[in-house]
């Protein structure tokens, strides 16, 4: 898990790909609240600014894979069981 997280540090997924797309999803929050304001619905504005900071934060499919391999190779390099992650998700889900 700490590898995971730290190959998206190396990888650079926290900095200008990730600023770009908070600064695009703000204006397409902004864009789709006054659209949902102009329809009626309660609480558009913020209901869309929510939604789109929410996408925005988050990595996308292919950040996480590649985060996923570094990790696990890092991981390996470093004599540890590839098969942790398995068992650390099974003992949260319990």
């Amino acid at each position: 898990v700490i590898g995971h997280e730290l190959a998206h540090l190396h990888l650079g997924h926290t900095g200008e790909a990730r600023a770009r797309r908070e600064k695009e999803a703000r204006e397409t929050g902004y864009v789709a609240g006054v659209v949902l304001r102009l329809v009626g619905v309660p609480f558009g504005g913020t209901l869309a600014g929510n939604a789109a900071r929410a996408y925005a934060r988050s990595f996308t499919r292919d950040e996480e894979r590649a985060a996923d391999a570094l990790g696990l190779r890092w991981a390996l390099a470093a004599g540890y069981d590839p098969c942790g992650m398995r068992r650390m998700a099974r003992a949260l889900q319990a």
